[in-house]
């Protein structure tokens, strides 16, 4: 069974930032090892949920109130 890590970012107003965290998760080369990311919107009044839940069909996405 391979080795799994999680990464789980918590997300708040920061849909400038996002982008440049996910991509950087994305080209991480981990040998065997797999990643699942995870990003949990905390009420966000930004366009961040979607521009993730629109890109980046890979991560897993939760929303939340804050």
């Amino acid at each position: 069974m391979p080795l799994k890590i999680s990464i789980i970012i918590p997300l708040y107003n920061r849909a400038n930032l996002i982008g440049y965290t996910l991509d950087s998760i994305a080209g991480q080369n981990c040998n065997g090892i797999e990643l699942e990311t995870i990003v949990v919107d905390d009420g966000s009044t930004d366009e961040g949920y979607e521009r993730v839940k629109k890109q980046y069909s890979w991560v897993k996405l939760y929303k939340q109130h804050n």
